[in-house]
């Protein structure tokens, strides 16, 4: 069984940056840019389907990357909140590691989430596969946001990241 992003970070067990992140976030990139970093995401992740299956499988993936041009998060000593956007805003406690998720799709997903060091990591896993978010809140302000799409019609997960920079 070959390591996941996820795995890797829970490995790393420090106390958490609870009560340090609050706020707007915002690309640190210009637009052009983000659009090139989810659009080659998406590219390379058509290339590990059949040709077949291109056609239908590039509308998903391509609103699964859509990029967050606003990111508002709050992390306290009990309670992480993230929303993305206009979209259905995420909140957990911090010590509830595992559970159910229903996403936007109205589909139930398996729920594995950490708060460990400078990162929050969130896996929500279905009968389909699934996805992986981890936001790496850093000392200079800024937020990197490392995305991982799994799935049986993929050989390899997707992934990419994108840049954050704190509000003005």
């Amino acid at each position: 069984m070959r390591p996941t992003l996820l795995a890797t970070l829970l490995l790393a067990s420090t106390p958490a940056l609870a009560g340090s992140v609050k706020g707007r976030f915002v690309p640190a990139q210009p637009a052009d840019h983000m659009d090139a970093v989810t659009a080659k995401a998406v590219e390379e992740g058509l290339q590990q389907m059949a040709w077949g299956f291109r056609p239908f499988a590039r509308p998903k993936l391509k609103k699964t990357t859509e990029w967050c041009k606003g990111i508002d998060v709050s992390l306290t000593d009990t309670q992480f909140h993230v929303q993305c956007d206009d979209r259905t805003p995420f909140s957990r406690a911090v010590a509830d590691t595992s559970g159910t998720f229903t996403g936007d799709d109205g589909k139930e997903y398996q729920l594995d989430f950490q708060v460990s060091g400078s990162k929050v990591s969130m896996r929500f896993s279905g009968e389909d596969g699934g996805k992986a978010i981890v936001y790496d809140f850093r000392p200079d302000g800024t937020m990197k946001v490392e995305y991982e799409i799994f799935s049986s019609y993929l050989k390899n997960p997707m992934t990419w990241a994108l840049e954050y920079k704190k509000a003005k």
